[in-house]
């Protein structure tokens, strides 16, 4: 009779999880972007900078930025790093006008074949210093969006809550160089309402009187008329 005696043996075995390329890099705030610069800036100068993330993990990632270069976007005059993706001015001086560029932001994997990438848009208008100088004095005043305005509020809202929200445009307040003032023509409207900025927002700065009546308020902010008008309690 033959006896067979079988004995068990272990190794103790590693498994590493490799994370997939499954992602493409992303443009934030999105795959657009516009630049102004002048004509008078020198080599080196940093117009502005694009953003790709990749979810990915390790080498699948990491983003690097490329200036793609064919006979539509052929430029020699600005460069991108690699690494930063900052866009920067190769040579100068640069023509005026509109130069239109495509970025590539791609990934890093250990596969080349594996590599995904995305693509920006980037247009850069070169100006006249004398150009950017007028645009900036026309931005000193400012527009109104939706002027002239009409609030509704009644007589027994409590002190500090909001009317209304004036909104001014884009440009004017990014640049945030200008100062606000509130007009009454109503003689006792300073006793009533405070003008908030830079919020926009017209605020309560104590209780209305003549409960009970409808009692219109006009107030002038620079230009336009602002009618705040309460209401009778229910």
């Amino acid at each position: 009779m033959n006896i067979f005696v079988f004995r068990d043996s272990f190794v103790a075995v590693e498994v590493t999880l490799l994370d997939a390329n499954d992602n493409n890099p992303v443009f934030f705030p999105s795959n657009i972007y516009d630049f102004t610069i002048t004509s008078d800036k020198p080599i080196g100068t940093i117009v502005g900078k694009i953003e790709a993330r990749d979810p990915d993990l390790g080498r699948n990632g990491m983003v690097l930025y490329e200036l793609q270069r064919n006979n539509r976007t052929r430029t020699p005059h600005f460069t991108v790093d690699p690494q930063s993706g900052q866009i920067m001015i190769a040579s100068a001086p640069v023509p005026l006008g509109k130069h239109s560029l495509f970025i590539e932001a791609s990934d890093q994997p250990v596969n080349p074949s594996e590599r995904r990438f995305s693509l920006a848009v980037v247009t850069i208008e070169v100006q006249t210093p004398a150009v950017q100088a007028t645009k900036k004095m026309v931005v000193e005043a400012p527009i109104f969006i939706g002027a002239p305005y009409e609030f509704w509020v009644g007589n027994e809202v409590p002190v500090g809550t909001s009317v209304g929200q004036l909104k001014i445009t884009e440009d004017a307040a990014i640049e945030n160089i200008l100062n606000y003032d509130l007009l009454h023509s109503y003689h006792e409207g300073g006793k009533f309402f405070d003008c908030l900025f830079p919020m926009k927002t017209i605020i309560f700065a104590q209780k209305l009187s003549n409960a009970g009546q409808r009692t219109p308020l006009t107030f002038f902010i620079r230009f336009y008329p602002l009618i705040i008008k309460s209401l009778p309690p229910n």
